[in-house]
Formats: C-alpha cells, sequence, structure tokens
C-alpha cells in the first residue's frame, strides 16, 4: 500500500482504540473523569476510514483527501460539542446553527466520499449502471442540502420537503445497492485472473516459474559406446595395439567305422607292397 494509506489507516486505528477505551471506562462512573471521559462522546466511523484508504491506495487519491478533511471537521465539530462550547441540537443562536450546519456537511460529505469511494472502485459495465451511479450520488447530495437547510427552517413545517428529504435517502440507498447487484450478477471474469490483475507481482512471479523450454526425457546411451568428455589437461598416452591370437583349432579325428564281420571274399594276392587304408574325417577343418 502507499504511505498515504498506511498512515491513514494507523491513525484511524489508535483514535478507534483510545475511543473504545475510554467508553469501556465510562461504564464504571469512576469520579473526576467526567471531564476527560466527555472525549468518548465522539465517534471514529473505522469502515468508512478503511474503505478511503483502500481508495487511496487505488488512486482515488482525490476523494479520499476530501473524505480526511470531512473527517477531521466532524471530529472537531464534536468535540467543541462534547465540552459544551456549542450546542447543535437544540442551540438558537446563530453560532450554534451554523456550527449544527458544518457539522451536517462534514458528515454527509464523509458519506458522500466513502459511496464514490466504494462506487468507483466497481467498474462501470453498461449505461444502466451509469444511471444508477448518478442518481445515487445526486439524491444523496440533495439529502445532505435539505438536512443543512433545516438548522435553519423547520422541515416539520413544511411536509412536502420533510417527505422529499425521506425520498432522496431511500432512492440514494436502493441505486447504491442495486449498482452493486448489477456488478456482481453480471460479472464473468474467473475468480483466478481477478486475483491476477489486482496483484501485478503475483502475475509476475507466475509467468516467471514457467519453464522457458520444453522438457525432454532423458536418453538413455548404451555404456559400450559412450565416448568420454574430453579434457585437454590430460595427455593421452598412445595406446599399443595387441594383435588377437588367432585360435587354431584341430580337426576332430573320428574313429574308423567298424564293418560287420561277413564272409571273407577270396582275392587274389596282391603283387606290390602294402598301403595302409586311411578313413578321412567327415567334418571338415576350421578356416
Amino acid at each position: 500500500m502507499t504511505k498515504g494509506s498506511k498512515t491513514l489507516l494507523k491513525i484511524g486505528l489508535i483514535l478507534y482504540l483510545i475511543i473504545s477505551v475510554l467508553s469501556i471506562i465510562k461504564l464504571f462512573d469512576i469520579k473526576g473523569l467526567e471531564e476527560i471521559l466527555k472525549i468518548s462522546n465522539i465517534s471514529i466511523p473505522m469502515t468508512t476510514i478503511i474503505l478511503l484508504a483502500y481508495a487511496w491506495d487505488k488512486g482515488d487519491d482525490t476523494v479520499c483527501k476530501i473524505g480526511i478533511l470531512c473527517l477531521v471537521v466532524s471530529i472537531v465539530v464534536g468535540l467543541l460539542r462534547s465540552f459544551g462550547v456549542i450546542d447543535t441540537i437544540y442551540g438558537e443562536k446563530m453560532i450554534d446553527k451554523i456550527a449544527a450546519s458544518v457539522r451536517d456537511v462534514a458528515s454527509g460529505g464523509l458519506s458522500l466520499c466513502a459511496m464514490l469511494a466504494l462506487l468507483n472502485l466497481i467498474p462501470i459495465s453498461d449505461d444502466r449502471s451509469s444511471i444508477l451511479k448518478v442518481v445515487a450520488v445526486l439524491a444523496y447530495v440533495v439529502y445532505i442540502f435539505l438536512n443543512v437547510a433545516g438548522n435553519f427552517v423547520n422541515l416539520l413545517d413544511s411536509k412536502l420537503l420533510l417527505n422529499v428529504q425521506s425520498l432522496c435517502s431511500y432512492v440514494s440507498n436502493f441505486a447504491e445497492y442495486t449498482f452493486i447487484v448489477v456488478y456482481l450478477l453480471n460479472k464473468k471474469v474467473d475468480p483466478v485472473e481477478e486475483i491476477k490483475q489486482e496483484n501485478p507481482v503475483l502475475q509476475q512471479q507466475i509467468v516467471i516459474e514457467q519453464p522457458t523450454q520444453p522438457v525432454t526425457e532423458p536418453v538413455i546411451e548404451n555404456p559400450m559406446f559412450t565416448t568420454p568428455p574430453y579434457n585437454p589437461q590430460v595427455v593421452q598416452q598412445p595406446v599399443p595395439q595387441v594383435m588377437p591370437q588367432q585360435v587354431i583349432q584341430q580337426p576332430v579325428v573320428q574313429q574308423p567305422v567298424t564293418v560287420p564281420e561277413t564272409e571273407p571274399v577270396t582275392q587274389p594276392a596282391p603283387t606290390g607292397p602294402m598301403i595302409p587304408q586311411i578313413v578321412m574325417p567327415t567334418t571338415p577343418p576350421v578356416q
């Protein structure tokens, strides 16, 4: 929040605490504190102060400053009335009537600033909402004017003015409530998007946290074909090549096949030397 809105909230909370403590002490009727306890007769509209501070934080500082001025004037007039300096209720003097008029203008102006602060925070959706906003403000302005006029002219003598004042109060309240209800009924914004719009810092954090590159699954390489990283500081020594040893397989010599005995065949006796017969293996040698 801005520095001005924070200051307004702190001052308003401190004043509300002081008035509350004095009001509690006043319940015990402690003697000797009557004059000090008169301060508890004023009221601190804390809800209005919070609304004005919130509007100030949103940039509507003009309405907020006017509302603060009306609040200060209302508190001063209330203190003067509490200590008996002026009589803003039954006073017949001109100074009392002027003081009562100042009180009514300050109190009505504070309520009007609170209304404007609330209505300015809500965006206008269509022409109907704009008309409701204008009607609420104008009707309350007429109400304040008739209330101030009642300090100099007895409105009870004129039933018409008294009825108009009451009518303006009802019309202003109804137009204000209708403006808010129409906005809520026509609201179609996603709550998440609205939070991002209200809090730009959160929106920036959400954008930053999104990954800038697509996430890919890691590729598992075959460790037998993985190339080690190159390190220029390590001098690679030549590795002597070792010639693979050739394995010579010996052919398997099969045993001679035994031929079953048959009746001997009479052959002529050989005339030359005897050459032994060698049976060749059936499995070819390995290349």
